[in-house]
């Protein structure tokens, strides 16, 4: 009789801990060693096209094709690694596979495998999100691929995986301080060149004297400057004399350089801060990169006229 009374007891807890839940899940789902992590591989939803990266010396880099690799950010990487390293489950959402539909965690989950040294540390189904109760902040449906659980995560992880290979490529054309930057020389396709130079405090435009405003109204423009087009169809081998050419210089000595070349009515941008991924410009972006020298020219005896008027 003590047998069966143990017996009912102890399924009496089981079920109430099936019936819970939250009692016997685990939270730490995943674990990996992000300063050992050499790849990744997503599946992006809607039969997207794979995105292959993975590690080469200290570089990450992206698959692009069969013949090509391109450079990662290192933003992107450690963005991604410390999110999926922060990943802690706060909430059993379903046990059984009949929900994996509902929670998008089956076929038409974002996949996320992680590689540490060639083993497979995490294979990952990132499914739908929701807005947690209170309107602010968001959870995460995910599963592990072999297992029938199907968990709630915080954070909203769907932009940040369901991308394509450009999303993970380096996009940056000019990046720095304007603060830093003491100077820089122009070369325009129709033969004009100039310079302007920070001398002392006073910005000169050659020999004459240059508009500050519209000197710190470029440098603002261009700080941060990235494109999203590639034009991997053309050959770096092709690419000659630039028609356009952009030299910044800042108070280390380093110098950034942006060439711009016209290739039968397209402008392919190259780098000296990502020179292997070459980016097609528009009209926008040539203004922008490359103005023509009136643009510096002071206006202080214009304004000194304006005044005395």
């Amino acid at each position: 009789m003590m047998l069966v009374a143990l017996a009912v007891v102890i399924g009496a807890i089981v079920l109430l801990d099936a019936q819970k839940g939250e009692r016997t899940f685990k939270t730490d789902i995943v674990k990996i060693d992000t300063a050992k992590v050499n790849a990744i591989s997503i599946f992006p939803k809607n039969k997207k096209q794979e995105v292959s990266l993975f590690k080469e010396g200290n570089d990450w880099k992206v698959k692009v094709n069969a013949q090509k690799n391109q450079t990662v950010e290192p933003e992107k990487i450690s963005g991604a690694l410390k999110a999926l390293s922060e990943i802690r489950a706060t909430r059993l959402a379903a046990l059984t596979t009949d929900k994996w539909n509902q929670f998008e965690v089956d076929t038409t989950s974002t996949r996320v495998i992680v590689e540490q040294g060639g083993k497979k540390t995490l294979d990952l189904h990132i499914g739908r999100f929701s807005v947690k109760e209170g309107g602010r902040e968001f959870e995460t449906f995910v599963r592990l691929e072999g297992e029938k659980e199907t968990y709630a995560v915080n954070g909203f992880l769907d932009p940040q995986f369901n991308t394509g290979i450009d999303d993970w490529r380096n996009k940056i054309v000019i990046k720095g301080e304007k603060e830093d930057w003491l100077g820089f020389s122009v070369s325009l396709a129709d033969g004009q060149r100039y310079t302007v130079e920070k001398i002392d405090t006073i910005w000169m435009l050659d020999d004459a004297l240059a508009g500050e405003g519209e000197v710190n109204n470029f440098f603002s423009a261009i700080s941060f400057l990235s494109g999203n087009n590639f034009a991997d169809d053309v050959e770096e081998t092709s690419l000659e004399a630039p028609d356009y050419l952009l030299q910044v210089n800042d108070i280390r000595g380093d110098k950034i350089k942006v060439e711009g070349f016209i290739k039968v009515e397209r402008k392919i941008l190259r780098s000296s801060l990502n020179p292997h991924n070459l980016i097609q410009a528009d009209d926008s972006m040539m203004e922008k990169l490359f103005p023509a020298k009136e643009k510096f020219e002071s206006k202080q005896d214009e304004k000194v006229t304006f005044q005395f008027k």
